[in-house]
């Protein structure tokens, strides 16, 4: 805006929110896609655009105000009204990029084992081998077993979701945190536990499942 007046464009007042009148004549739309889609797009890419946002939106339901505060504070009242533990865990925002946030393994299997591996969730997240954050990893004998949710920072790796094995499928949560590298070590470290989550219940020790050098 500073811009376009120092370039001699004439701006009126700032835009905001407001109703339209009955009169006014529309003269294109575009309809957003449903919250279930939009959710799940946000989920399989890990799009944290779309997270920030959604959350904002659940604060303007809530309060009718729409913010990251009011956001943050209905997800953990959603939280504990579907009965989960919501000790341990902290949401400063809609995307988890703050070094603020906090969640535990048991408080992100709470929100999507329950609904099982079919569940509305769970069809949102990264298939191995063939969609989103996942359709690169895991190409050899998982491609198409591993139905997850990724995630990532410095130093931290994580991975939830939901593995197809002939015993039946098997739900799971892997946070880990203080790695000494984030793109190789923290992948490698999902790739092992799922490995060996294909394989449950023959499993190494857990002595086996820390990072690699």
């Amino acid at each position: 805006m500073d811009l376009l007046e120092q370039r001699g464009v004439m701006i009126g007042s700032a835009p905001a929110a407001g109703v339209a009148p009955p009169t006014a004549t529309e003269i294109a739309g575009l309809d957003s896609l449903p919250a279930k889609e939009l959710v799940a797009q946000m989920l399989r890419e890990s799009d944290n655009y779309t997270a920030e946002l959604l959350v904002k939106e659940l604060g303007f339901r809530a309060t009718g105000k729409g913010s990251t505060a009011t956001g943050t504070a209905a997800v953990v009242t959603a939280l504990q009204d579907q009965g989960l533990r919501t000790d341990g865990v902290t949401v400063v925002d809609g995307s988890g990029l703050d070094r603020g946030d906090r969640a535990t393994c048991s408080a992100v299997m709470g929100a999507f084992q329950p609904q099982g591996p079919a569940g509305p969730l769970v069809q949102g997240f990264a298939v191995a081998g063939k969609s989103g954050t996942l359709a690169r990893r895991f190409t050899g004998a998982l491609a198409g077993r591993v139905r997850a949710k990724t995630g990532s920072l410095d130093s931290v790796t994580a991975l939830s979701g939901w593995l197809d094995r002939p015993g039946g499928n098997l739900a799971f949560s892997l946070i880990a945190n203080a790695l000494p590298e984030r793109s190789r070590r923290g992948l490698r470290l999902q790739e092992d536990v799922a490995a060996v989550l294909a394989r449950y219940p023959d499993a190494p020790g857990v002595d086996r499942l820390r990072p690699r050098e």
